[in-house]
């Protein structure tokens, strides 16, 4: 009996060590997506940018 509440409370914990770590993962990802998304942005706008000045200097 002893032995499968230690088991149970494990299993638990195990769980919820999971639950934290696919929580901390998420975050992880969110975190580089928006960094590769704010990097694409800055890229795009510097080539509108120079595509612009290109086109008014001719």
């Amino acid at each position: 009996l002893l032995m499968k509440l230690l088991v149970i409370v494990i299993t638990i914990m195990l769980m919820n060590m999971n639950i934290i770590i696919v929580i901390t993962i998420i975050i992880i990802v969110v975190i580089v997506v928006i960094i590769i998304i704010i990097n694409i942005a800055i890229t795009n706008t510097k080539t509108i940018i120079v595509i612009v000045i290109i086109l008014t200097f001719e």
